[in-house]
């Protein structure tokens, strides 16, 4: 198409003339088509990257070692192949780029962290494709957070324990169950008390990976695991939560433009905040429209 427009735009009578130029100086040659085919394999490679981050919905933060460090691979493989010679002098740039990067992300332990949280690797990637220097050097960072996070984890007495019990038990699966839980809930307080955190972090990292196809949402996975790993499960939530581009949140700003417009500037907080989580609810399929309509139809049946 752009042949062709090139090669009849000057004789048309329907395409504005140039001023001291001709539209068949801008005809792209077959030489140069190639060199742009090989431009776009090139610059294919983080645009996969970027897709991968902007079309995740859960936490993407432990993605970014893996990414950086397999987009720079593949651009040290493409310029040592002969057929990119042309251009391997933008390949260099685009990694010398890319390297000031992942001198940042090797300058936080956040990365680190994030990823050796993730159940379906936990340490298993950095101890394949690092040197063992490095990888030791994350692990005593891990181990730091960790330490950090277990002297502010202070579980409570026995006896607060079932003095709160006490209070919160419902006899909700016949006569005496209350009483039986009292006995018990004593027995795991102790245990916690008990509990090596040490042994927790040990635990995690020893048990086998988990499979992941099975898990898209880590912190959601450590929510279900917060009474095996208490500490751990602290610490993931508050790491797991940072995005890893900003993607997330351009999009958050994209999504409020829409919903504030100036045919709707008079909305109060409250109702625009309801607005986009009830938004966002939609899109992530937390609820569903179909199902509402189904539930409110069967609802209003039950009425009349």
């Amino acid at each position: 198409a752009i042949n062709k427009f090139c090669l009849v735009a000057d004789v048309s009578k329907q395409v504005p003339k140039l001023r001291n130029k001709n539209y068949s100086d801008f005809a792209i040659s077959n030489a140069e088509w190639e060199q742009l085919r090989l431009i776009h394999e090139v610059l294919d490679e983080p645009r996969a990257a970027q897709a991968a981050f902007s079309s995740e919905k859960y936490s993407t933060v432990w993605r970014t070692i893996p990414t950086l460090e397999c987009l720079q691979e593949r651009w040290e493989i493409m310029v040592k192949e002969p057929k990119f010679a042309k251009i391997s002098f933008a390949i260099e740039a685009g990694l010398e780029k890319l390297r000031k990067w992942y001198k940042a992300v090797d300058d936080s332990d956040m990365y680190f962290i994030c990823l050796a949280l993730d159940p379906t690797y936990k340490i298993e990637y950095t101890k394949q494709n690092w040197d063992n220097h490095h990888h030791q050097n994350g692990m005593v960072a891990f181990r730091k957070t960790f330490d950090t996070y277990a002297e502010q984890y202070e579980p409570k007495t026995t006896k607060q324990a079932v003095a709160a019990q006490s209070t919160q038990i419902t006899i909700s699966r016949g006569y005496a169950s209350a009483f039986a839980q009292r006995a018990v809930v004593a027995r795991l307080e102790t245990g916690k008390i008990l509990h090596n955190p040490q042994h927790e972090l040990d635990d995690y990292l020893e048990a086998p990976l988990k499979d992941p196809d099975k898990i898209t949402d880590a912190i959601a996975w450590w929510g279900i695991h917060s009474s095996q790993y208490p500490i751990l499960s602290r610490l993931a939530h508050d790491y797991l939560a940072i995005q890893g581009s900003a993607v997330a949140s351009e999009r958050a700003f994209s999504s409020g433009g829409r919903t504030g417009t100036a045919l709707r500037n008079q909305l109060a907080g409250k109702t625009f905040e309801a607005l986009q989580i009830l938004k966002s609810g939609y899109r992530d399929g937390v609820i569903s429209a179909a199902q509402e309509a189904e539930e409110y139809s069967k609802h209003g049946s039950d009425d009349s």
